[in-house]
C-alpha cells in the first residue's frame, strides 16, 4: 500500500459500513480492506480509445 500511495496510483476505496450493519457484515468488511489490493496489474503498453489514453 505504501509503494501504490507513493506512486499515485489510484485504487477504488471500499466504502465503510453503515453503523447498523450486522456484526459479521462488518467484520468481512474489515477482513477485505486488510486485503487491498487484491492484485496489482501493470504495463509497458499506452493505448488510446476515444481520445482517451
Amino acid at each position: 500500500m505504501e509503494e501504490i500511495e507513493e506512486n499515485g496510483i489510484k485504487i477504488y476505496p471500499l466504502p465503510d459500513c453503515d453503523s447498523d450493519e450486522d456484526e459479521d457484515y462488518k467484520e468481512q468488511v474489515r477482513q477485505l480492506k486488510e486485503a487491498v489490493p487484491f492484485a496489482v496489474c501493470g504495463s509497458n503498453t499506452l493505448l488510446e480509445a476515444r481520445g482517451r489514453k
